[in-house]
């Protein structure tokens, strides 16, 4: 994979701390523990090239407190240092970007993937999770209509680093709790 680009209502696994699956079952936990880590090593890679990883994050999911003070303290710090990485960009939809087209689509990923050697590269694909279950969508004019509403927010977002600052500083906002 070359990249993913990723608009989600929480962080994904590949930038959240390990600990980080409040209510869930000891044994899911475990998996979905070891899933993130390999996710995280893939990021982190130094060859072959690791893939990028670009992240908008709604600023209501970092208000959202969720697994106590600290964990939401270690989960905004993991969040601000993840764009230490040069592949890797969280950027931050601030609330006063009022409504935009991208709410009507819910969460979705868009991969991006890269020519290996002489075989072509895969197309590109959305996946978008829901209630029931998810899908994969690979025709143009799905694609095209999830990039355009990707544009719209790569329009309104926060820079990396006004959105590190704004992580950092919501973190800082939990030393005392």
């Amino acid at each position: 994979m070359w990249g993913s680009r990723s608009s989600r209502p929480s962080p994904p696994a590949s930038v959240r701390p390990p600990d980080a699956a409040p209510g869930q079952q000891r044994e899911k936990v475990a998996r979905l523990v070891a899933l993130r880590m390999e996710r995280q090593r893939l990021l982190a890679r130094r060859a072959p090239r690791p893939p990028a990883l670009d992240v908008i994050l709604d600023e209501a999911v970092l208000r959202r407190p969720i697994g106590g003070a600290a964990g939401m303290q270690a989960q905004l710090r993991r969040l601000a240092g993840a764009s230490d990485a040069k592949n890797v960009h969280v950027r931050v939809l601030p609330l006063s970007a009022g409504p935009h087209r991208a709410t009507q689509s819910g969460p979705f990923v868009i991969l991006d993937f890269r020519a290996e050697g002489h075989r072509p590269a895969e197309p590109t694909t959305v996946y978008s999770e829901g209630l029931t279950g998810a899908v994969y969508l690979d025709k143009k004019v799905e694609v095209e209509t999830y990039e355009s509403a990707w544009n719209t927010l790569d329009d309104l977002v926060l820079s990396v680093e006004d959105s590190r600052d704004l992580m950092s500083s919501l973190a800082k906002e939990y030393d005392d709790a």
